[in-house]
Order: C-alpha cells, then structure tokens, then sequence
C-alpha cells in the first residue's frame, strides 16, 4: 500500500521575516490558512504533521492566537513537530546557532503541546549539501543566495538532531547518481525512501503542494510498497496562482479516496514514517 506523508511548514510571522521572497503577506495568513486546512483534514478524516517555528510562541504581540491554534491542531491528532526556532538559514551559522536553533525549537513547542517533539523539518529545506550521500550544493558551499558560505552540510545537522532527542527530519537533497538513476527509470521521479542514518529516520521530500506533478506521482506508486512526502505551507492556503492551496488539496484528496478505501492508498503523519523503517 502506498503511504502519503503529508507536512506543513507553519512559518509564522517569525518565518515570513526570513524567508526570501514572502512579500505583502497578511501577518495572519498561517492563521487563516491552517484553520481551512485543519477543516479540510477533518472532512475526509486525515491526520498531517505540523512544522512550527517556535518563537512565535515567545512573541508578546503574537503568541496568543498561535498558542491557541497550535494546541487546537494537537488536540485534533495531527503532529507538531519544530520547523527551527526562528526560521534562520540553518547552513550559514555558527555551532552555537544552529544548536539553538535546534534545542529551543523542541523545548519550546514540547512547553505549548505537553508531549515530546521528535521531528524536525528545516527551514529553506536547507541544508541540501550532503556529501555522506553523494549531494552536494554548490549555492551553499559557496554562499550563492547570499546568506554567507554554507558551514554545515545535512550529515552535521542530523547528528545534532540525533544528539538532542530528535527520531526523524524531513530532508530534501538529491545525490548525483540518483540524477543518473532517474534517466533510465519508467517511474515519473526515481524517488529516494526514508531510511535510517544512525538512530534517526531521514525522509526525503518527493513534491510541493497538491497539483498536477503531486498526483501524478502519487498515480504511479499507487498501490506499491513506497512513502511518499509532500509539503505546503498554510500561509498559500488561499494563493490561486500556487499549487500549495486548499483548492488543489481537496481536489486531490478527493481524485483519490476511491483509491484510498480500496487499500491502495492511505495518509499518514510524518512521525509514522518511524514505523515503517
């Protein structure tokens, strides 16, 4: 049966600060966004993984309203999980940083929720530099986009993770003889699987949003033994001209649910991953 791992990165107000090109964005976006995508899960009964970037919740001005929404998407069975504690680009820092980044993350959101938070999904899906499996990043290694020379690669930051209590990562890299592979397969993408890299699951980003690439994909797999993992981000919730809104959600929850009670397809929360290794 094939597995769809579904994921958010809940930026917040925090996140849209540090991302590259999130321009004139209501500061309320991520709000309105995951409450419609919260009522769409609920409708067709599935459960998702929430990335959170966990200085929202230290914020005076905003921690209210988050607070209350991250401990509603709790209670409602879905993951929360740390997207980084204020969204920095992770490649870039010092040691003592990236550490923080970590362990604040985890601590902070394990204080909202009241229960252990084992995932960790990074922001930027950086770093991609991953020489222990053949990737490598020349933007980051030589500080191309402008945020200063990559001085972690993934292979540092999921021993860190490991280190501080952390059981998976969503990660997004690809090596080059997978870029070869992918030539010669009959698959749409010649897609990596989660694995386990020391005591820690690694699961591989397959496609963004819910359009068109996104349910080919899931076609082609379809009834076979693989995870597959997608991601969006609430704050495009409402955007008709991204692939990530709620549109293109229902659209394709529903293209499948024949599928899905037929056995061959069934959703599942990032943390579920675990299970399957």
């Amino acid at each position: 049966m094939l597995k769809v791992a579904i994921s958010f990165d809940y930026d917040t107000p925090i996140g849209y600060r540090e991302s590259f090109n999130i321009k004139d964005i209501s500061e309320y976006a991520e709000i309105e966004g995951a409450e419609e995508i919260i009522t769409i899960l609920k409708k067709f009964d599935i459960k998702a993984t929430f990335g959170v970037v966990a200085k929202i919740l230290d914020d005076d001005k905003y921690k209210e309203v988050f607070y209350k929404q991250i401990i509603q998407i709790n209670e409602l069975g879905h993951e929360v999980c740390s997207h980084s504690y204020s969204h920095k680009f992770l490649p870039s820092l010092t040691m003592d940083q990236l550490i923080d980044e970590i362990r604040l993350g985890k601590k902070v959101i394990e204080e909202c929720v009241k229960t252990k938070v084992i995932g960790f999904i990074p922001p930027f899906n950086r770093p991609m530099n991953f020489p222990q499996k053949g990737a490598f990043s020349i933007s980051e290694i030589l500080g191309l986009h402008g945020r200063g020379r990559g001085k972690h690669n993934l292979g540092n930051v999921l021993k860190i993770l490991e280190q501080n209590g952390y059981k998976w990562s969503r990660v997004s890299y690809e090596s080059k003889i997978n870029q070869v592979r992918k030539l010669f397969s009959s698959k749409i993408q010649g897609i990596i699987q989660p694995f386990s890299y020391n005591s820690l699951v690694v699961i591989p980003v397959h496609s963004t949003g819910f359009g068109v690439n996104t349910c080919k994909l899931i076609k082609s797999y379809l009834g076979e033994n693989v995870i597959i993992s997608i991601y969006a981000h609430p704050h495009q919730a409402f955007n008709q001209d991204n692939c990530q809104n709620t549109v293109n959600m229902q659209k394709m929850i529903e293209m499948f649910e024949d599928k899905r009670y037929k056995g061959l397809l069934k959703y599942i929360k990032m943390n579920e991953v675990i299970n399957y290794i």
